[in-house]
């Protein structure tokens, strides 16, 4: 009983000790506008597959209006915090849109299930900006502005990852932009009225 209260005693009082240390010595976020990389460079940087099991983007968009990729205006769309998923079922792929609007309670979510061949439409995208080339990429810094996360599973258990949190600068060089798949996304679930 004595050793219990013994380890009880040292134990709380190591915890008192890290109260003392600053609480962002210990964040993943670096402080006073340094970069972080927390990329894997052993990552893959070539996908054999063409086959997307799934597929996964999410991305804070500030309500601005995104070019497409022939040039033109994107219609005008909310500022909050979008999500853009395709999975394969069998035959079909269901594609989902969301967006969690700023100063809202209530998201926007537009759904479609389409024939499974949409996702080697997607694969197209993947393979004309070639973003096995940034797979592993993992960038932080203390900046506001940019949220991404891009995660592309495929049949062969292949996979691109992609996080970017803080500025613009946490963007790896080649990622194509959040508006090629947006577009892209809207064009399928044809949202265009809704919006």
């Amino acid at each position: 009983m004595k050793l219990y209260k013994t380890c009880l005693c040292l134990g709380l009082a190591f915890l008192g000790l890290l109260s003392f240390i600053p609480s962002g010595c210990c964040s993943d976020r670096p402080t006073g506008g340094g970069l972080a990389d927390f990329s894997a460079p052993n990552a893959p940087k070539v996908i054999s597959s063409d086959n997307i099991k799934k597929f996964y983007l999410k991305f804070k968009y500030r309500g601005n209006i995104a070019k497409s990729s022939d040039g033109n205006a994107l219609p005008p769309l909310p500022a909050g915090v979008y999500l853009l998923e395709a999975e394969r079922k069998g035959d079909k792929a269901h594609f989902l849109l969301s967006c969690d609007r700023q100063g809202t309670t209530n998201p926007l979510v537009f759904q479609k299930d389409l024939p499974a061949e949409a996702m080697l439409d997607l694969q197209n995208i993947i393979r004309k900006y070639n973003l096995p080339a940034i797979n592993g990429s993992n960038l932080r810094n203390s900046a506001l502005g940019t949220s991404l996360r891009f995660l592309v599973l495929y049949d062969t258990d292949e996979k691109i990852t992609v996080y970017a949190e803080g500025g613009a600068s946490t963007l790896p060089h080649g990622w194509c932009g959040t508006s090629v798949f947006l577009e892209f996304f809207l064009d399928k679930i044809d949202t265009e009225g809704l919006l």
